[in-house]
């Protein structure tokens, strides 16, 4: 009797130790073999899409480039679930025709020219201030603050959400004339005018702008129909500005620059996690852009002064500073007529804040 009341006993005390092990250990994580998926993360999670990008910037050039790297980044953070097509080149047609599938939802994102929109967005004509910024390291501190915030967000006005700043440098002047190193030089010099504002500026310092189209820039020049014509460093390359224009002036006069920006609506329907994933992609886009396209347009000025034969040269401050003086004057006249004053003077302190 006492040897089975032992034996009951033990059998009980060991049945408690088992139990009491296995409430203190808690559920056994099982490990993930061979053949077995380990858990998705937030990333991958969630619908899968294919996002659209339009561009006018051709392949290799550092505007398409950055769009690559942020594909890459989306493709590879998501496992394939979000896919990135890009139409480079401007095969979806026009800006207005890109903008109309943007809003339509057919492409959901488009790098265009942000100045293109300053009478539907008065806020963008204030990116056409001539002489705003002091250097290329004065408009990136301003881009990467409150004063990209401030632009951006002017977007949502007519349902975009601005995404990246492509920068594309500064605006240099370059004409078939002669060069250009003092006021005189400038006086009946003839470029094409492309808007109210810039033409009120290039008028300031006696320059004549001329309405021409785009698609007939070059045959213009070509025959000497106008002088010269106006733009950044990497349009006097593509466009083979060279062939016709012998002479490159570093003005600096005001900043060029593409946007990414996207369909609104499809942003706030992604969720978080992927409205998450978009802005970090935005953010690549910019510094990819901002890393590469200063050195290579420093590349592309000795091109031309070496392998093209034009001769570039930079401007004295003292002309400069009187350019700024009468050039600025003008185009902030024009651009309070669109923004009001207010709004003109938040945009100045901003851009003061940042030479800080």
């Amino acid at each position: 009797m006492k040897k089975n009341i032992k034996k009951i006993l033990s059998l009980v005390l060991t049945l408690a130790m088992v139990l009491s092990l296995t409430a203190c250990g808690g559920k056994e994580e099982k490990p993930a073999t061979d053949g077995e998926k380990p858990a998705e993360s937030a990333a991958t999670e969630g619908e899968e899409m294919t996002i659209k990008i339009a561009t006018v910037h051709y392949d290799g050039s550092v505007g398409v480039r950055c769009l690559e790297a942020a594909k890459e980044f989306l493709e590879t953070e998501t496992d394939g679930r979000i896919k990135v097509e890009i139409y480079s080149g401007g095969v979806l047609g026009d800006w207005t025709a890109a903008l109309d599938m943007l809003y339509n939802n057919d492409i959901q994102i488009d790098v265009l020219n942000p100045v293109s929109f300053e009478k539907q967005v008065p806020e963008l004509a204030l990116l056409n201030q001539y002489y705003a910024f002091d250097d290329l390291d004065h408009l990136h501190k301003f881009f990467e603050g409150e004063g990209g915030d401030f632009i951006f967000n002017s977007f949502e006005t007519i349902g975009l959400k601005g995404l990246s700043l492509l920068s594309l440098g500064f605006r240099e002047l370059y004409n078939s004339k002669h060069p250009i190193e003092t006021m005189d030089d400038l006086k009946g010099l003839s470029i094409r005018g492309y808007s109210t504002i810039q033409t009120a500026a290039w008028r300031a310092v006696g320059v004549d702008t001329v309405s021409i189209d785009w698609n007939e820039l070059f045959v213009s020049l070509q025959q000497k129909l106008i002088d010269g014509e106006e733009g950044a460093i990497v349009n006097f390359e593509d466009y083979s500005f060279y062939e016709v224009q012998p002479y490159f002036t570093m003005t600096d006069h005001v900043m060029g620059c593409d946007m990414a920006v996207c369909n609104l609506e499809w942003y706030e329907s992604l969720s978080e996690a992927d409205r998450a994933l978009i802005d970090e992609a935005a953010d690549i886009i910019s510094t990819y852009h901002k890393e590469h396209y200063i050195p290579e347009n420093e590349a592309l000025l000795e091109k031309f002064a070496n392998e093209y034969g034009v001769q570039v040269n930079e401007l004295d401050p003292a002309v400069k500073a009187e350019m700024a003086e009468k050039m600025s004057a003008a185009t902030e006249k024009e651009i309070v007529q669109l923004t009001g004053q207010e709004t003109f003077d938040h945009y100045m302190e901003l851009v003061d804040a940042a030479r800080g």
